[in-house]
């Protein structure tokens, strides 16, 4: 998996339907991959990672605001991370499209102070 160091590389990467990574922050990556027969934008959550009660923050956005987020699926992992997933857009993905989709992986998670504009 490549491990990318800047957003549009990682970004170049997942239009590709390449595997990578990209680190914002301690605990905090996204990761393109091939889920649930769909190539997809994970957002992962170390255990450490995670303020108090986020979690319940971030189930609580995702299903007050259902129609905002109706295409991300939360789950944790067998490591205990959070993972917010999302497919890709089957057709006309951009990286444009792919940096909204991440902007929004961020909001869900309640990670606003991570979100880059470059």
């Amino acid at each position: 998996m490549m491990q990318a160091s800047e957003k549009r590389t990682f970004l170049e990467y997942a239009v590709a339907e390449r595997r990578a990574i990209w680190s914002l922050a301690s605990g905090v990556a996204f990761i393109s991959r091939r889920d649930y027969q769909r190539w997809g934008i994970a957002l992962h959550l170390e255990v450490g990672a995670l303020g108090p009660d986020q979690l319940r923050a971030t189930l609580t956005r995702r299903f007050c605001e259902a129609d905002r987020y109706d295409q991300y699926f939360l789950f944790l992992n067998l490591q205990g991370e959070l993972v917010v997933w999302r497919a890709t857009p089957a057709h006309a993905i951009d990286i444009h499209s792919l940096d909204r989709i991440c902007q929004e992986h961020l909001m869900l998670a309640g990670l606003d102070h991570l979100r880059r504009v470059d």
